[in-house]
């Protein structure tokens, strides 16, 4: 940021508001347990970091797991070197039964610097279009958010995507308005890595270069909110800039995959999702033709387009669907977001559109709405709409708008700027009184976290992550044993759970069943009525139906452990 007095008072508020951000997601971190899909995306991480392997699981690419894993390759520890996915996740906490916790728990650490760059990077480029109050103003709705709080304290490459997502786009937009070589080999470099973060970010490709085309037809001029230094001189040279940034790209994914399988023949190929099957028999002319990309990204983008256009239970307002919901993420923002967030959003937008010294130059407008665009469409052109994880690049990028608020709340007189800016923190911050059940928030119009689970499920609110709440409330209340059907991965008896499973109950049962008296344990999604895979207590697992737990909605919890884990006791 600038060296005068007021940007670094700016920036100090920036690092004291990051700062606090770190902390509440330290402390989630350390009192959470290992979420459903965490249990393999940190050992899978060690595998890759350790050994170079990535077939273990390339259902999503290496960078951010090998990032989180780096603390365990430091103290020495090796992943099962033949275990795949989710097995290597099974394999390395029995393994390590007594502190198992503690190594996510460092993993987690490390994830949070994704979060805390996102942050800095956010205030950055807010300051550079509106100012130091803008730089404040989004950096509170940032560090205040629950939602991003939540997938950050969590071993997973969604805040790694998230970030970088907007340092893509950042760096796209730095290099517009000053185009070097030197600008265009660092968004090179990022480009590629945020494409070895999550699949999501081969969106970034379409969007950038449709930018890109967009500027070689229109005249360039200059806004006076980039950086200094004139235009490279010539249209012919810029031009060539861009693509050579997306070639740095590639062969940055490529390195990240240690150059695994690069080359490989398209001909040679398999696919088995039907999105890439087509488009291998489009291109069946030239099938001989060696593919830029490593081996194993290609057959993981494939495997998990596979998964995607599968059926898969969704639930959105009291309705299931195994196809999916056209409204599901929209409504999901509306559910998920604190008013606050939602607020400065729309006031911000519609300031960037409509009053001239909040405006932003079209090209930052085209940049942030392809590509929200681009996140919505795609997320809601699957079936596998869990969670507003798949989106969670959104975020910071509507915060960015939200900046333009705070550019008209700088045109204020200063005793009607300081108190919105007061009510805007009280506001925010009352966004973390659930903290540390970040993932199960809900905003008020939702009902709240308890309320949210009529609306939404999966990741939104349940993701296994309060187990170790389990084990202590029966220490609480001296519980032998308890009667428990949980929604994660991590098998409880590792956690010296004693536990039975309720009786499920079906169609077929109906004239037999019986639940017996005592204490259980009912996870939200069970309780709603999801359908999954549950850990049997001799270590065995087996498939939960639809509305198999359901009837545990008849009865009233005597609590509720951080909203993700209902208790009952039947008399």
């Amino acid at each position: 940021m600038s060296t005068d007095s007021s940007d670094r008072r700016a920036a100090l508020v920036v690092w004291l508001l990051l700062a606090c951000q770190a902390a509440f997601g330290l402390h989630t971190a350390i009192t959470k347990s290992v979420t459903h899909d965490e249990l393999w995306h940190l050992p899978v991480g060690l595998i890759n970091l350790t050994q170079g392997r990535f077939e273990a699981d390339n259902l999503n690419p290496p960078l951010t797991r090998m990032w989180d894993a780096a603390p365990l390759a430091i103290a020495g520890l090796r992943g099962d070197p033949v275990a795949s996915r989710p097995m290597a996740g099974l394999k390395f906490v029995e393994a390590h039964p007594g502190d198992f916790q503690r190594w996510y728990v460092w993993g987690r650490v490390f994830n949070l610097v994704f979060s805390v760059a996102t942050g800095w990077l956010l205030a950055r480029w807010a300051r550079k279009l509106w100012g130091s109050l803008a730089a404040i103003g989004v950096t509170l709705l940032y560090a205040t958010c629950p939602n991003i709080l939540a997938h950050a304290s969590i071993v997973t490459p969604d805040a790694g995507l998230m970030l970088g997502c907007l340092a893509s786009l950042y760096l796209f937009w730095r290099w517009s308005e000053r185009r070097t070589w030197r600008n265009a080999v660092v968004l090179g470099i990022v480009l590629g890595l945020a494409q070895a973060a999550k699949y999501t970010a081969v969106l970034l490709y379409p969007v950038l270069g449709g930018v890109w085309l967009g500027l070689a037809v229109l005249p360039h001029r200059r806004t006076g909110s980039g950086g200094p230094g004139p235009d490279v001189p010539t249209a012919r040279v810029s031009g060539w800039q861009f693509p050579a940034a997306v070639i740095v790209s590639l062969v940055v994914l490529n390195a990240a995959y240690l150059f695994h399988g690069t080359g490989r023949r398209l001909g040679e190929y398999a696919f088995q999702s039907q999105s890439l099957s087509v488009a291998s028999a489009a291109l069946g002319a030239v099938n001989w033709l060696p593919v830029p990309l490593p081996r194993d990204y290609l057959e993981g983008l494939d495997a998990q387009r596979a998964i995607m256009e599968g059926a898969h239970p969704v639930f959105l307002d009291g309705a299931w669907s195994v196809t999916g919901f056209a409204a599901y993420y929209p409504k999901t923002l509306l559910y998920k977001l604190p008013h606050p967030l939602q607020l400065a959003v729309i006031v911000g937008l519609l300031s960037t559109l409509l009053i001239r010294r909040a405006r932003i130059p079209i090209r930052v407008h085209a940049l942030i709405v392809l590509l929200s665009l681009g996140l919505l469409g795609t997320a809601a052109g699957t079936s596998m709409q869990l969670g507003v994880r798949y989106i969670l690049p959104l975020l910071p990028l509507g915060m960015l708008y939200a900046g333009g608020a705070f550019r008209m709340v700088e045109a204020a007189p200063r005793g009607v700027r300081i108190a919105i800016m007061l009510i805007t923190t009280v506001a925010c911050g009352l966004s973390l009184r659930h903290h540390p059940h970040h993932l199960a928030y809900f905003n008020e119009y939702a009902g709240g976290p308890v309320g949210g689970r009529e609306h939404l499920l999966d990741s939104n609110i349940d993701w296994g992550q309060d187990l170790n709440l389990v084990r202590d409330y029966m220490r609480e209340q001296k519980l032998p044993t308890i009667g428990l059907a949980y929604f994660g991965t991590v098998p409880p008896e590792l956690l010296g759970i004693n536990y039975t499973l309720p009786p499920g109950f079906t169609p077929q049962s109906a004239g037999t069943f019986r639940l017996p008296p005592g204490w259980y344990a009912v996870s939200v999604n069970y309780v709603m009525g999801r359908p999954h895979t549950i850990h049997e207590p001799d270590g065995g697992s087996h498939g939960v139906g639809l509305d198999e737990f359901g009837y545990f909605r008849q009865f009233e919890p005597v609590a509720r452990l951080g909203y993700s884990i209902d208790v009952y006791r039947v008399e």
